[in-house]
């Protein structure tokens, strides 16, 4: 429901419902939660802007996805969504010229999030009470030929109900690179994210190293909706995101 909008400045307000019920097959589990909807900005001038916004939602993911996200997780784990009725963020964004910059405070609050904790020969997938607290800034600048290149950065905060979220990085980055090429039929892209040391489980006993990657993607159009894609993966080599499982350089 938008409760004003004038001269640049709005204010939407809603609640959205996020349930669930996961198949017996997969762990069951339930659960029903009511997040508000937030949408609030209001100009300081024509380039800058004071902004706040929540977006309850579920992230749902497949079986392939959880065990995409990590392949090296024990035999069926549960699969559920992550259940997020707080995903806030507040902060000023300007705009001068090309380029676009913002500093935010980011809130999350999930009463059902997907952790990974290590066991004997794998990990265990497990799902969270978890809440998150974290102050960030991100800039994209577009140049005239179309050539963009954004990085952002956010220092955060992340504890559950048994203590930490294992794997929720204090600090983390990322950086990309996008270059048009002939007339915008084919484009190159570069992209990179960064986390910083993390704990190995809820108790804290153990920490992850940091961890980086580099990742390509380009493509040309040929005809019609046929296009050459070429992806790259791990590119400044070695990358071991989950302890004890380093991942071949240059895939």
């Amino acid at each position: 429901v938008t409760v004003f909008e004038q001269g640049g400045r709005r204010l939407a307000v809603g609640a959205r419902v996020l349930t669930f019920d996961a198949e017996a097959d997969f762990g069951g589990g339930s659960s029903r939660q009511i997040g508000p909807i937030v949408d609030a900005r209001f100009p300081l001038s024509p380039s800058a802007v004071v902004f706040a916004q929540n977006d309850p939602h579920l992230a749902v993911r497949s079986l392939t996805e959880l065990t995409g996200d990590n392949p090296y997780v024990l035999a069926d784990p549960i699969v559920a969504p992550d259940v997020v009725p707080i995903d806030a963020r507040a902060g000023l964004e300007v705009r001068p010229g090309l380029a676009r910059a913002r500093v935010f405070v980011h809130a999350m609050s999930a009463p059902t999030y997907l952790a990974f904790e290590p066991t004997a020969g794998g990990f265990d997938a497990l799902y969270l009470d978890a809440q998150s607290l974290g102050l960030g800034a991100d800039v994209t600048v577009i140049g005239p030929t179309g050539v963009s290149a954004s990085a952002g950065l956010e220092i955060r905060s992340g504890s559950s109900e048994d203590g930490e979220i294992p794997f929720f990085a204090p600090l983390v980055g990322h950086a990309g690179l996008q270059v048009p090429l002939l007339d915008g039929r084919a484009r190159i892209g570069l992209a990179a994210h960064a986390e910083s040391a993390r704990p190995t489980d809820r108790l804290d006993q153990g920490e992850a190293p940091a961890f980086g990657r580099l990742s390509l993607d380009s493509r040309i159009a040929l005809t019609g909706p046929l296009a050459l894609v070429l992806r790259g993966e791990r590119l400044i080599g070695e990358a071991e995101r989950w302890p004890g499982f380093p991942e071949p350089p240059f895939t």
